[in-house]
């Protein structure tokens, strides 16, 4: 049997994105994060503290206070982070937004012009990334990436 030798900044990432996708799903308190991680009350504040202060999490306000601390519940800040999705097919062309919870902030769709070039595409593509970045006024270095699909 051959074991994978994780280091210590894997399992840093691993457990981040741990928390991010628990979070993308509903609110959390950071006790519940720790009971459905598995990991430390102290590891999970360490990584929600980093999160926080990335501007990826929120604590939500209005929580009634009460004697002792109170327990706040954590949310993914949706304008944390952004991917841009390209979908290519034979038919059409699609571009589109998203936000860290994938929910589509902008798209457009076009018709492939087969009397282009591959490199034309291509520029007209990165144009139409350009347009929808700007006319959603996201600062540019909170686009994660960009994904491809084309059948």
């Amino acid at each position: 049997m051959q074991t994978t030798v994780r280091n210590a900044e894997y399992t840093k990432k691993y457990n981040r994105n741990l928390v991010i996708k628990l979070l993308m799903a509903e609110p959390m308190f950071r006790s519940e994060l720790a009971r459905k991680t598995g990991l430390t009350r102290a590891t999970i504040s360490n990584i929600v503290d980093e999160l926080i202060a990335e501007g990826l999490v929120l604590e939500e306000k209005g929580a009634v206070p009460k004697k002792g601390r109170t327990p706040v519940p954590l949310i993914l800040n949706e304008t944390g982070l952004y991917a841009v999705g390209v979908y290519m097919s034979r038919a059409s062309f699609s571009v589109g937004l998203v936000n860290i919870k994938g929910e589509i902030i902008s798209i457009k769709e076009l018709s492939p012009d087969f009397a282009k070039t591959t490199s034309e595409m291509l520029t007209e593509i990165g144009a139409i990334i350009n347009e929808l970045v700007l006319k959603s006024k996201i600062e540019r270095k909170k686009i994660l990436g960009v994904g491809i699909s084309s059948p």
